[in-house]
């Protein structure tokens, strides 16, 4: 089993390409947020804007996607469209309280991508 738990720190290893396509499509994910935080049409989460670097940070709510740097746009898009394919899947967490809790729950040989990259329980 492989896991992504955090949704900013999925998008923000997403768009370093620490995490994959392939792991994406694969990946349960645990997210603290609310499922119409990341996917409500009509904008982005304000975590987009985190890496911004040419842009001002929004630190809450959503955003439009003119706020992200231009140089991550794609990536949030492509992003958001496997969170929404995952979320059909059935591999999404919405809502999961603490984090450390839920790693304390995996399964041993999880592989994880959680604040400093990717380990394994």
């Amino acid at each position: 089993m492989i896991a992504c738990v955090g949704m900013s720190t999925t998008l923000h290893g997403y768009l370093r390409g620490l995490v994959t396509d392939a792991q994406m499509k694969e990946a349960l994910l645990f997210f603290s947020c609310s499922k119409g935080h990341v996917l409500t049409p009509g904008g982005v989460p304000c975590e987009a804007t985190m890496l911004n670097t040419q842009r001002p940070i929004i630190m809450r709510g959503r955003c439009r996607m003119q706020a992200v740097d231009h140089d991550f746009r794609a990536g949030v898009m492509r992003f958001l469209e496997l969170v929404r394919e995952a979320d059909a899947d059935g591999r999404v967490a919405w809502g999961i309280g603490s984090q450390t809790a839920m790693i304390g729950a995996f399964p041993e040989g999880t592989d994880y991508f959680w604040r400093r990259g990717w380990e394994t329980k």
